[in-house]
This record gives C-alpha cells, structure tokens and sequence, in this order.
C-alpha cells in the first residue's frame, strides 16, 4: 500500500511537468517540500535519498578547500529520475562551495524513486555546512 501512496505523492509532479511548465528555483523548492512532506514520500527519502546525502561529507570537506570556497548556507534543488541520476542541479546562492557540491551530486547514483507515471522526483537540500 505504501507503494500505491508513494505513486499517488509522485503523481503531483508528472502534471506539473507534463503541462511543461518551468519552474522558477523558489517554486522547485516549494514543490519539493511538498512532496517531501508526504508520508508516502518519507520512507524513500529516509531510507535511500537522506542516507546516499550522508556519504558525501568528504566531498563538502573537499569542497571548503577550494579557493573562495565559503561555509555560507545554500538550497540545492534537483530531480531524481526513474535510474537514480541526479539531473536538472540548481543552487542558490551562486558559490564556489554550492557550485562544488552540485557537481558531487550530479556524479552521485541512488536507487530509483517507486515506479510512477511520473519521470523524475523533485528534492531539495539546504545546506548548513560546519567545517
């Protein structure tokens, strides 16, 4: 049942996508809180999507060693499509750390959302970084 629900969560995204409306950053984040917020969508996140995010602390400490790199806050949205990619990265603000971890998460592979109609599952991270 739970998958049922997680493909009804899901649904919300392929009518906003099939009617191929562009989303500004704010209305991404928005919706994938939305999403996010879902019972249905909890489990994944918390058993796949959270714990893959996790192994990436030795990227960020990478990152913070670039030159310029900062430790201010960013929001980072993106999609995660039927294969488990990353696709569609954006971040704000516009930093050399932010513009680091986007590229890790671009490379990063996790298992695929619940099957839907839908193509991808809209997610957002905001990053409070402490080095």
């Amino acid at each position: 049942m739970s998958i049922l629900r997680c493909s009804i969560a899901l649904l919300i995204t392929t009518k906003v996508f099939a009617e191929g409306k562009v989303l500004s950053f704010d209305e991404r984040v928005v919706l994938a809180k939305e999403v996010e917020a879902r019972p249905s969508a909890r489990h994944y996140l918390n058993e796949t999507f959270y714990p893959a995010i996790g192994t990436l602390g030795p990227v960020v400490q990478e990152c913070l060693k670039q030159p310029n790199a900062s430790t201010e806050r960013f929001s980072l949205v993106a999609d995660i499509d039927l294969a488990g990619k990353f696709i569609n990265v954006d971040y704000q603000p516009k930093t050399v750390t932010a513009a680091c971890f986007s590229h890790a998460i671009r490379d990063l592979t996790i298992h695929a959302p619940p099957t839907c109609d839908c193509a991808r599952l809209p997610i957002v991270i905001e990053m409070n970084i402490a080095p």
